[in-house]
């Protein structure tokens, strides 16, 4: 009798293994299957729009500074990769405010920032904060970019806003300026 219960017990082990195998190999392939469908085009580029920063501005000639906003835009070429700029953005935005605060940059006397190679100094910056040098390009200007007042409103609570991809964007900034 206890040659019967052995053989059962086994029997019934052996079973329960089989169908916990299959059952996770069903859910792997259908995992494997929702990657590869969600796997993002290599053409895609990924905008990542970043709450305006205030830079301290000199005006030429002069002593007086003054605070000017700017407005800076990364591109990367995978949905992960912003995902995960989003994701550290809190040291991002804490890398980037600290050097910008560290720096005068010169201002015009009709009170246009001089931007230009802002962004070669803030790649080394954001390289060190994200841990890894997945930014394509990036982007700054004075003041701060057209959007919609919806999308605005969600970048000043997150600080940080994943736009679609390049294509998407540029249909809703011709969209938005014909409205206009």
């Amino acid at each position: 009798m206890s040659n019967s219960l052995i053989s059962l017990s086994e029997f019934l082990w052996r079973s329960a293994r089989r169908a916990v195998v299959a059952k996770f190999s069903v859910v792997a392939a259908l995992v494997a299957l929702a990657l590869a469908m969600a796997a993002p085009k290599a053409d895609a580029e990924e905008i990542i729009q970043l709450a305006p920063l205030l830079v301290h501005a000199q005006i030429e000639g002069t002593s007086t500074v003054r605070q000017l906003p700017i407005s800076v835009r990364l591109e990367v070429s995978t949905t992960k990769r912003a995902d995960y700029v989003c994701a550290v953005y809190p040291r991002l935005r804490d890398a980037v405010v600290r050097y910008l605060n560290s720096r005068r940059f010169p201002v015009t006397r009709n009170g246009q920032l001089e931007i230009k190679g802002i962004d070669t100094q803030l790649r080394p910056v954001m390289t060190q904060a994200i841990d890894w040098d997945i930014l394509d390009k990036i982007h700054v200007i004075q003041g701060s970019f057209d959007l919609p007042s919806v999308i605005a409103a969600r970048l000043i609570q997150n600080g940080c806003l994943r736009i679609e991809n390049r294509a998407a964007h540029n249909q809703d900034g011709a969209a938005a300026k014909s409205e206009h």
